[in-house]
């Protein structure tokens, strides 16, 4: 009898549709239960890697060929060449940054700069010394592994002991590089090592030099070669007369002419009085600063070396022809660097912003040398340089008036140095109430007090009277001694970007010499015999259109008296206690006057004879074109030459602030990483030794720490061992052989590709 089952009742949730709904969470479950799982024997067999030495070891492939490995160390090098090549040629060719580093400008941001650079150049120093290790490894492995000889256990360490330098002394590189059999592989390896070792060592030193930029004051950033209208004579000339004082209408002037700023005269060699009596009636008797001038063409400084400061009272100027010529270049250049696009490679906005410019050139420049002396009338206690008659003096002089008075004036050698010696010079001056300034003939040759002739003289003598009061009865003489010469010097102007508001040129003197101990004479401007200083003959028409006579007055009165009387040197103010004290403020006066009458020498016929400011900064003709945009900021425009006789001039403008350059004695070199890129085998795996293919006395003495230098020269040599006999023990695939011993024909050369265990 068969039984009936009721058929089962479905249960909701179940079915074929609830199955579809739990698959996703089961096989998300399953995924995790599998991860835990291989971590958890991952862990394991790690902890029994690390604390128990207990982990099954397979076989591994000792040699790879390819290009995977070899490319992925050669990155290592390409990143070292690359830098070290890059940072070579912003040294070698140069980069200007400007005055500031790129960024924020502020005192902390361009420390924090510095700081970055500084840790960039530490990397580059250990990429560098990462690139030779790798080489080095490369080489010793190869040597190793392939190397019919092997070896030599010294050399077995030097990957890790290259970068110290007390490793090129030690015995494991000395036997070791001399345990190679061969001559070739001796060099090779030991100039690899040395080489290596070196570059390591001076990697860090020269990368941060190499990298941190240096602050500069000479940067070359363009210039031109422009045309001065006129000879060497015409310019600077050797002789100073009544024609070489700017022109017809610069004789006879009046006070008016004198006092005044015209543009028209500006070429007269008396032009610059009322500036200089400006300049100096504000400083007064201060000697210590330089002179600034401006008369509204051109801002000149004249340096001043007054005595007390040095021996002799020098002052240098400039020359106002190369100076309007050289303003005229600057302005030229400046537009030019306002219109480089900055698409332009030369692209150089920084130069204008920060305006750390200067434009130089190399040409004469005056320079005049003074000195007086002094005497006291009617005083009981005179001091100084006496005025007296001396009849021997006379007859030597050829003189036949033996009633002039004779007065003292200093030596001034063409070349040397002389301050115990004068020379007697006729005098005569009329004791009046006011200053009196008289310049004197400068004879053929003159007696010194020392009774001895001589023809070396200078280039003029002034006397210069002193009254103490209205009455003429008593006074000050001061007897002075000019020595004008044209001296090779460098003209500089500066900043170049702010031509209209405070461009200033100076000069420097180029050619100097060193009077050792003598004291007072360090820092003094020193004439050398080597043709780079030129004495300057002057007559004394030129030098009496220099200091014309005020209102055709026969007395003296000049002015120059009135120049001095505004300074202060008549002593009105009672502020002058011992005229010694004010001795070096007239000899500047006076150097100064005649600098400036030599500067515009030539001037009227290079923007002298201007009508309007404006004219004397427009000379060169005008060209917008590119390509002569271009030439200025190169430094290869030639402006046209003028009609006539003409002296060319070359200019050059260099900036200031941060660049790159390898032009120091501070730089050590350029670091080169050698770069090793071949694809080859490599070997990751690490072979045993068979301690019975070791030599009997290879280690000996090895285990009491004695030091043995034949163990370094031993040589070491990887091979794969033959296949063990039936029933012996199972050994390694992979030995190291140590000796130089002949092996046996089973051990063979590892195979690439091939797995060893």
């Amino acid at each position: 009898m068969s039984a009936v089952l009721p058929a089962p009742v479905k249960k909701p949730g179940t079915g074929r549709k609830a199955s579809a709904n739990l698959g996703p969470v089961q096989s998300l479950l399953k995924s995790a239960k599998d991860g835990l799982r291989r971590f958890r024997d991952s862990s394991a067999a790690l902890s029994k890697r690390i604390w128990r030495g207990k982990v099954h070891e397979e076989k591994k492939v000792v040699l790879k060929h390819g290009f995977k490995r070899p490319l992925m160390r050669c990155s290592v090098h390409l990143l070292a060449v690359s830098a070290t090549t890059t940072l070579a040629y912003f040294n070698l060719a140069g980069y200007y940054i400007g005055k500031d580093m790129q960024g924020l400008t502020g005192g902390i941001y361009q420390a924090l700069d510095a700081l970055c650079l500084q840790v960039t150049a530490k990397l580059l120093e250990l990429l560098i010394v990462a690139s030779l290790g790798i080489i080095l490894m490369d080489l010793l492995r190869h040597q190793l592994i392939f190397g019919g000889e092997g070896l030599p256990l010294g050399l077995l360490a030097s990957k890790h002991q290259f970068t110290e330098l007390q490793y090129l002394v030690s015995p494991e590189f000395r036997f070791g590089v001399t345990g190679f059999a061969q001559r070739r592989k001796r060099v090779l390896f030991g100039v690899l090592i040395v080489a290596s070792s070196l570059i390591s060592l001076f990697a860090g030193p020269s990368a941060a030099l190499l990298l941190l930029p240096t602050q500069r004051s000479d940067w070359p950033a363009g210039g031109a070669s422009a045309w001065l209208s006129g000879d060497d004579e015409l310019l600077w000339p050797s002789a100073l007369t009544a024609s070489s004082v700017g022109g017809a209408n610069c004789n006879n002037p009046d006070m008016n002419a004198i006092s005044s700023v015209n543009l028209n005269t500006s070429a007269c060699i008396w032009a610059g009085q009322s500036s200089l009596a400006e300049a100096f009636r504000q400083r007064h008797f201060d000697n210590e600063i330089d002179l600034v001038v401006d008369d509204g063409v051109l801002r000149r400084a004249f340096v001043i070396r007054s005595k007390g400061e040095v021996a002799e009272t020098w002052v240098l100027g400039i020359h106002m022809a190369v100076g309007v010529l050289s303003k005229n270049v600057a302005s030229a250049w400046y537009e030019a660097l306002k219109w480089l696009p900055t698409s332009n490679w030369h692209h150089t906005l920084r130069y204008r912003i920060f305006n750390e410019t200067t434009i130089s050139a190399q040409s004469w420049a005056p320079a005049v040398r003074s000195r007086c002396g002094l005497y006291t009338w009617g005083s009981s206690n005179s001091s100084g340089l006496l005025l007296q008659v001396c009849s021997q003096c006379l007859e030597l002089l050829s003189f036949s008036d033996f009633d002039a008075d004779l007065g003292q004036y200093p030596e001034l050698p063409e070349y040397g140095v002389r301050l115990d010696r004068a020379y007697w010079i006729p005098t005569d001056l009329s004791r009046s109430s006011a200053i009196d300034t008289q310049w004197l003939l400068v004879p053929e040759n003159a007696t010194l007090n020392d009774n001895s002739v001589t023809d070396d003289l200078p280039s003029a003598f002034l006397a210069v009277y002193v009254p103490d009061s209205e009455s003429n009865q008593t006074g000050t003489t001061f007897t002075c001694s000019v020595d004008a010469r044209w001296a090779e010097s460098v003209y500089t102007g500066r900043p170049v970007g702010d031509i209209d508001a405070d461009y200033v040129q100076a000069a420097t003197v180029q050619s100097n010499r060193d009077f050792g101990q003598l004291i007072g004479y360090q820092y003094n401007f020193l004439p050398v015999n080597d043709s780079t200083w030129r004495r300057v003959k002057v007559d004394l028409d030129w030098l009496n259109t220099l200091t014309p006579s005020i209102n055709d007055s026969t007395s003296g009165w000049t002015s120059l008296a009135s120049l001095l009387t505004d300074v202060g040197m008549d002593n009105s103010t009672g502020i002058i206690i011992n005229w010694i004290d004010v001795t070096s403020t007239l000899e500047g006066i006076i150097a100064t006057l005649v600098a400036d009458g030599m500067s515009r020498q030539g001037y009227s016929e290079n923007g002298g004879s201007s009508r309007h400011f404006s004219d004397a900064l427009n000379i060169l003709p005008h060209d917008a074109s590119a390509s002569a945009m271009q030439r200025l900021l190169a430094g290869t425009r030639v402006f046209p030459t003028p009609a006539g006789r003409a002296t060319i001039m070359k200019f050059s403008v260099v900036v200031g602030g941060y660049a790159y350059r390898a032009d120091s004695l501070a730089r050590l070199g350029t670091d080169r990483a050698v770069l090793a890129c071949r694809p080859g085998a490599m070997s990751r795996s690490i072979p045993t030794v068979d301690p019975d293919l070791l030599a009997d006395d290879v280690f000996k003495n090895a285990a009491t720490g004695v030091e043995r230098y034949r163990t370094m020269n031993t040589k070491l040599r990887v091979k794969k061992s033959s296949a063990p006999a039936l029933g012996a023990a199972v050994q390694a695939d992979v030995k190291i052989f140590f000796g130089d011993e002949k092996l046996a024909a089973g051990h063979q050369k590892l195979e690439i590709g091939k797995a060893y265990g």
